[in-house]
């Protein structure tokens, strides 16, 4: 069975660092490989703060460049 590759992209704030640490940890513990470009991945992840308002524009920024990758 193929390693699936998968790229975590995270804008967070202090809190949501924990969150990203545990989410790479779970993918890591389940076989499958980070990889440091979303155009080598067979799946993206975004992690985004949710406790500030002022990061709304920027998150949606980010998923909008993450959806041309046309992954999962």
């Amino acid at each position: 069975m193929k390693q699936k590759k998968i790229f975590i992209v995270h804008n967070c704030c202090d809190r949501g660092q924990l969150s990203y640490l545990r989410i790479k940890k779970y993918f890591e513990l389940n076989g499958c490989r980070i990889v440091g470009s979303p155009r080598k991945a067979d799946h993206l992840v975004f992690n985004s703060c949710s406790f500030k308002d002022s990061k709304e524009k920027e998150c949606f920024a980010m998923i909008e460049r993450l959806k041309t990758y046309n992954k999962d």
